[in-house]
């Protein structure tokens, strides 16, 4: 039984996790990659509750994220000057050009990706990614890695390398302040935060899908 059961999570890894983002990157509709991403959320939603009895405001974990966001407001410290510095050396002329070119355009996104894309992202790669996927992988590194992988994985819809490796490393910071806290508070916050640095420095060229599927 307990063979059948990890055969049944791995083949869920592989479909999920494996061929979801294939499907996005070959139909490169955002509405289909919302749509997904709210649907999983949501099938996430109910098993969390009839499943794993936890409510989501538990799942959400205020006190989680008071006592953890510390360090992740020095890490990003650190680490948003180095983004800069990357932007700066690699595209000074693009630098800053999101929000200069087009301010309506980047209000939205500011208020609307957090919600609509990171929130979903986390409870796939944090909440049940940990809660039901973490028997496959063990308690510590082994879960941080692959989560970190499945997540920079994801992101082969954008087609380029600097998406998948940059957000395997954000993936891999996220996660350790995920099982950490165990507040998926915590985790969007991290993740919203330097996604919103991302496209606000211009490095969207890298992580916007309009960018990557030639669409506006």
């Amino acid at each position: 039984m307990k063979k059948n059961v990890t055969l049944f999570l791995w083949l869920e890894v592989i479909l999920l996790l494996g061929a979801v983002p294939l499907a996005i990157l070959y139909f490169k509709s955002r509405l289909f990659m919302v749509g997904v991403l709210w649907v999983a959320a949501l099938v996430i939603y109910m098993w969390l509750s009839c499943t794993q009895k936890r409510t989501f405001l538990e799942e959400w974990n205020w006190q989680g994220f008071k006592d953890h966001v510390k360090p992740v407001l020095i890490r990003f410290a650190i680490l948003a000057p180095l983004l800069f510095a990357f932007m700066y050396v690699m595209h000074p002329e693009r630098l800053f050009s999101f929000p200069l070119e087009r301010f309506d355009r980047w209000v939205m996104v500011m208020l609307l990706y957090p919600i609509l894309s990171v929130l979903p992202q986390e409870m796939i790669y944090k909440t049940l990614f940990f809660g039901r996927y973490g028997r496959l992988f063990g308690s510590g590194a082994g879960v941080l890695i692959a989560s970190a992988l499945a997540f920079g994985y994801m992101h082969i819809m954008l087609g380029n390398i600097v998406a998948v490796a940059g957000t395997a490393v954000a993936g891999y910071l996220i996660s350790q302040s995920y099982q950490a806290s165990r507040s998926l508070a915590l985790a969007s916050f991290e993740h919203a935060l330097y996604g919103c640095w991302v496209y606000t420095l211009g490095l969207g060229i890298y992580f916007y899908t309009g960018a990557a599927w030639g669409q506006p």
